[in-house]
């Protein structure tokens, strides 16, 4: 069972897509309009993701949503990239300013709109960061972190703990009720296999470099479970 969740998790990481809510904390002199021109997300957009943030107050230390830019590929329809990216068609032409459902032109350009059920208050996360979803067979949410430490989301017990080749190191924690969570592509890890673990404690610490985001899926018996439903 364990060994074909990790060959699932391979595809999710690998050859899933590549559009991100990126969580992007202000720097020293940080503006609106300098964050805008960086990420190439028109301000309105940045303020319509970010709803709770008084611009004129802005400060180094804020995290800010910063929605991904996305560039139209051959084959894709909005029907499609709405159900990679885990949103409603019409949070998207609301996003977009779109009038309505249209034909998708190669080149064309779309913002993929933060939702507010994916919010870090929503969810019992690893990390205090906005969860973005994968649209993958293992139903996984990513986050962008920055070398800090990630904790179990429930009580259980460490069944697996390794490397995987084109992923990263992988841990795999089993509850009571036989769910098991996973986290993957993270730095370290301050568990061991075959060790109790309880909900909040601390499995590891995240990856400081940006391109590689911490993962986080769960599954009972071989079937991914939807992360954002589950009582944890």
């Amino acid at each position: 069972m364990i060994s074909k969740v990790i060959s699932l998790l391979f595809f999710a990481l690998v050859l899933g897509t590549s559009a991100f809510c990126e969580d992007y904390q202000v720097q020293k002199g940080d503006s609106a309009s300098n964050i805008s021109q960086k990420s190439k997300v028109p301000q309105d957009l940045l303020a319509r993701a970010n709803p709770n943030q008084d611009w004129d107050l802005l400060k180094a230390g804020d995290h800010l949503n910063i929605p991904e830019r996305y560039v139209v590929k051959p084959g894709d329809t909005l029907y499609s990239l709405c159900r990679a990216w885990g949103v409603d068609q019409a949070e998207v032409w609301a996003f977009n300013g779109l009038s309505g459902p249209l034909s998708l032109k190669v080149g064309q350009v779309l913002f993929v709109p933060v939702s507010k059920a994916r919010t870090p208050e929503s969810a019992n996360w690893p990390v205090s960061r906005s969860p973005h979803a994968e649209g993958d067979k293992l139903k996984s949410v990513t986050f962008a972190t920055a070398g800090e430490p990630f904790r179990s989301v429930s009580d259980g017990t460490v069944v697996y703990q390794g490397e995987f080749r084109g992923v990263g190191r992988v841990l795999l924690v089993q509850t009571a009720d036989k769910a098991v969570y996973g986290y993957g592509n993270f730095e370290s890890s301050s568990v061991s296999f075959g060790q109790s673990v309880s909900k909040g404690q601390v499995l590891g610490t995240t990856s400081p470099r940006p391109s590689q985001k911490l993962s986080f899926f769960a599954f009972r018996q071989n079937e991914p479970l939807d992360v954002f439903s589950l009582k944890k």
